[in-house]
């Protein structure tokens, strides 16, 4: 998927994507009390420490709400509407908010969410129905 936005990037999203690997995925994790950290941060959400490490996580979850962006100003996703979407509640821990990479993924659906490689340098999240 070529063309994604050039948006500004926090040092911590650069950061992320460098150690994003498609098909996995990669969190910080809390050195002190291992939390795993999302959104990316400075510093661990739940105890303040900075001791945080880049580290596969299960990816595993459930879809907690489901949306079609219909209508954006940007056109990467302009020309990609409709853009499905989820937020899910991993095992792990954390909501993410990722693509839907199918139809039919509703609130309930078991799926696994992943990077995906969007350009040369950017990576996005991709929730995928769990294969049982």
């Amino acid at each position: 998927m070529k063309g994604f936005p050039d948006l500004p990037r926090s040092r911590v999203s650069v950061e992320a994507a460098t150690h994003s690997r498609p098909g996995k995925l990669t969190l910080q994790v809390c050195g002190q009390c291992e939390t795993v950290q999302y959104p990316y941060r400075e510093v661990c959400r739940n105890c303040l420490s900075n001791d945080l490490s880049w580290q596969a996580v299960d990816g595993s979850g459930e879809i907690i709400a489901s949306s079609r962006l219909f209508a954006s100003t940007h056109p990467y996703f302009r020309d990609r509407s409709p853009y499905l979407i989820a937020s899910v509640k991993l095992r792990a821990g954390p909501i993410m908010v990722a693509r839907l990479e199918e139809e039919g993924l509703r609130p309930g659906t078991e799926v696994c969410v992943v990077h995906e490689q969007l350009s040369d340098d950017r990576v996005g999240l991709v929730a995928r129905a769990a294969v049982m």
